[in-house]
């Protein structure tokens, strides 16, 4: 037979176990809303990754199309000076 203080032992027991229960749920909440919010972030961060590639390819572009500009109007300005030099 189970004696008083044993019963009453495992009630308190029973108790904090409880308290450590709500707790943890308490705990497990929080992590959830905070998981929700990295989660969201990873999602921006992500997005502005994907912007980021996008704005750097156009800048490549625009890059070589100026490079090629570059170059021809070198090649016109070789042109006149040739023209400009007395014979």
């Amino acid at each position: 037979m189970i004696d008083s203080e044993t019963i009453k032992r495992i009630q308190q027991d029973i108790s904090s176990l409880e308290k450590d229960n709500a707790i943890l749920d308490k705990d497990v909440q929080l992590y959830k809303v905070e998981l929700e919010q990295l989660k969201k972030q990873l999602h921006e961060i992500m997005n502005i990754e994907k912007q980021h590639k996008k704005m750097n390819g156009l800048l490549h572009e625009e890059l070589a199309k100026l490079k090629e500009e570059n170059k021809l109007l070198k090649a016109e300005n070789e042109i006149l000076k040739r023209l400009k030099k007395p014979n």
